[in-house]
Order: structure tokens, then C-alpha cells, then sequence
């Protein structure tokens, strides 16, 4: 509809031209300073083939997502502060726009369009946003996972289970803290739910899913590192 057009034009330049603006006060500093691991880890795989710190020698001393997120950025468009900082600021759009339908859908518009404008307004966001750091993934995963959560809980099946236990497989693999997560939002689930083979199944789908997307850098840890550990 129109309305929700124009709702969404509103949330994306909102959200956009602050981060455009502090990315151009603070182009002298995107890649120069505050650089979190992933960095190093994106230079030193494009440049060797080895995601770690130094060349041939394989790490898991950090939680993956972000370096994955800066490789093909570095790879497509150069490691430069225009690269990092758009791509970002399109990341920080996309976190708005899902809080803004967890709003409009479960509350009202008006909460949907309110929240969205929080978030895009938030000064610390606004630079910390375009800065190097990981938890600019965390955020949209968070705000992902909230709206998947809630979708699920509307009907409790397998097919509403496997995105949620997809983006917190996602989740883990940029924040380790959130290992039981999977857990957690499944006994919720299955609380909002009346317990039949339906919602265990549904139950068991989200860690299922949860496993298999972090699975593949588990055992490369295992292989490379010497470690079953996710850092």
C-alpha cells in the first residue's frame, strides 16, 4: 500500500542519512581505528586462504560471522571506509525495517513506525553503526530472531522452526553467548503451544537447524584448530 511505502521511506532515510553523515565525519577512522578481529582475520584469508591471524596458521580465536561478512565486501570493493561503512549502514537499514514490522504486525503501525525511528535515532547507534564492529550483525540477528520467534508462536511447525534455528545458528556464529539460545526459545515455544508430536517436532527442528548451521565451523575447528569449540 501506499502508507506502507511511504513508511518505509521514512525508516530508511532516517536511518540512513545520520550513519551517511557520521560515516563521513568519521571516514578517517572506519579503517584506521577500533578494528575488531575480524578484520585481521578477512585480510589474512584473502590474502593466504587462512582465516586467522597469520598466514598458515588456522585460528577460531574469534567468533567468525563478522570476518565471513567483511571478506567478499574487501574482495568485491577493496578494504576501504566507503566499503565498510555503506555496507553497514545497509545492515543497520535492514534492523530497522524488521523492528518496524514486529511492531506494525504484533502491536500497531504506529509502534512499528515509533520503534523503527528509536533505533534509527539512537546516537550511540548512529556511531557505532558504521564503525567496525560485530555486533552491527548482532543486531539485525537479534531483531530477526524476535520476529521469527513471534511468527512461530502464532502456529508452532516445522516450517516456522527452521528459519528461526537458522538465524540463530547465525546468531552463535557471531555471538557464542547465545549457545542455549536455541533452548531457551524453544521451551517458550512449546509453553505458547499445547505439547503434541506437532510442537516437539517443531521443537526438535529449530536445534536441528540450529546444529547444522554451525556445524561446518565446528569441525573445521576441529580439523584445523584441534578443538570441537565454536571460538
Amino acid at each position: 500500500s501506499v502508507r506502507r511505502s511511504r513508511a518505509v521511506l521514512l525508516l530508511v532515510l532516517a536511518t540512513a542519512l545520520p550513519r551517511l553523515i557520521a560515516l563521513l565525519h568519521e571516514r578517517g577512522t572506519i579503517i584506521a581505528a577500533f578494528q575488531d578481529k575480524g578484520d585481521n582475520f578477512a585480510q589474512t584469508y584473502l590474502a593466504s586462504g587462512t582465516y586467522g591471524f597469520i598466514p598458515g596458521h588456522p585460528s577460531a580465536d574469534t567468533q567468525p560471522l563478522y570476518g565471513w561478512f567483511l571478506i567478499p565486501i574487501y574482495w568485491i570493493f577493496g578494504r576501504t571506509w566507503e566499503a565498510v561503512g555503506l555496507a553497514q549502514i545497509l545492515v543497520a537499514v535492514g534492523t530497522t525495517l524488521v523492528v518496524w514490522q514486529i511492531g506494525r504486525r504484533w502491536l500497531s503501525p504506529a509502534a512499528g513506525i515509533i520503534g523503527g525511528l528509536l533505533v534509527s535515532f539512537h546516537p550511540y547507534l548512529i556511531w557505532h553503526d558504521i564503525h567496525m564492529n560485530r555486533e552491527i550483525l548482532d543486531q539485525f540477528l537479534a531483531a530477526s530472531t524476535v520476529y521469527l520467534t513471534l511468527h512461530a508462536a502464532e502456529r508452532f511447525t516445522w516450517r516456522r522452526a527452521i528459519p528461526l534455528g537458522a538465524a540463530i545458528g547465525l546468531g552463535v556464529l557471531g555471538n557464542v553467548r547465545l549457545e542455549a539460545l536455541p533452548l531457551v526459545l524453544g521451551a517458550y515455544l512449546l509453553w505458547r503451544s499445547t505439547i503434541s508430536k506437532r510442537t516437539l517436532l517443531a521443537c526438535g527442528a529449530i536445534i536441528l537447524a540450529t546444529v547444522v548451521v554451525i556445524s561446518p565451523w565446528v569441525v573445521r575447528n576441529k580439523v584445523s584448530v584441534g578443538c570441537w569449540a565454536v571460538t
